[in-house]
C-alpha cells in the first residue's frame, strides 16, 4: 500500500493534487499529516499495511514543490534517493478530456522507447519508488489489458512530463505533473521513534 500525504500546511490545491494522486496509483490511500513528524508518519503509515509513503510539499503559487518519497519498515525508514522538484501540476478536473478511473488495481511506469539515459534513468527510480512495473514501449495501446492506468513520463522543453493515462480509453486519469529538475540523492535509512 502506499501512504500520499502533504507538508503540515497545506492549502486546498495541494490536498486536491494529494487526492489526485491517490485515486490515480493502485492501493494508494491519502492521509491528513497533521502534526505528525516524518518519523510518526513512517509509524502511521506501517500501521496501516504501508510500505510507501510518498510527500507533497508546498511550493511556489500554491503549487505543490516538491516531491519525495519513503519507504517504510516495522523499526524505520528509509528515505529514497529521488526528489521531484515540481514546476507545476494540472489537476483532473482542470484537464477537460480527462475520465477519472473508479478503481485502480494495476499501474505502469512507461517511457517511450529510444530515449536518453536520464529519462531512463527517471522512469526506473520512479518505478522503484513506487514499486511499479516499469517499461519503454511506443504503443499504449497493446497495454490495455494489463494495466488500469498507463503513467507516461516524458520528455519537456524545460523538464519533464508525467502523465496518468486510463487504459481503456487512452484518457487522462489523473493529475499532469510537470518537474523541472530530478535530484538524486544517497538514501537516508532513519530509526523510528518508539
Amino acid at each position: 500500500m502506499i501512504i500520499i500525504t502533504t507538508s503540515r500546511h497545506p492549502n486546498p490545491r495541494l490536498r486536491s493534487f494529494a487526492k489526485d494522486l491517490a485515486n490515480a496509483l493502485p492501493n494508494a490511500m491519502k492521509i491528513n499529516r497533521g502534526k505528525l513528524s516524518i518519523s510518526e508518519l513512517a509509524q502511521r503509515a506501517y500501521s496501516l499495511g504501508a510500505d510507501r509513503v510518498i510527500l507533497v510539499n508546498r511550493g511556489a503559487r500554491g503549487n505543490p514543490g516538491r516531491i519525495l518519497f519513503l519507504r517504510v519498515f516495522e523499526d524505520k525508514f528509509q528515505l529514497l534517493p529521488l526528489i521531484l522538484k515540481v514546476k507545476g501540476v494540472k489537476l483532473l478536473r482542470e484537464i477537460p478530456e480527462s475520465a477519472p478511473l473508479a478503481s485502480v488495481k494495476s499501474a505502469c511506469i512507461i517511457v517511450p522507447e529510444g530515449e536518453t539515459s536520464d529519462l531512463q534513468h527517471l522512469g526506473e527510480s520512479l518505478s522503484d519508488a513506487l514499486n511499479l512495473h516499469y517499461l519503454e514501449s511506443d504503443t499504449l495501446g497493446i497495454l490495455r489489458r494489463y494495466f488500469d492506468i498507463l503513467i507516461l513520463v516524458e520528455r519537456a522543453s524545460d523538464g519533464y512530463v508525467v502523465k496518468f493515462i486510463g487504459s481503456k480509453k487512452l484518457l487522462p486519469a489523473g493529475p499532469r505533473i510537470k518537474i523541472e529538475r530530478v535530484i538524486y540523492k544517497s538514501p537516508i535509512i532513519k530509526s523510528e521513534v518508539t
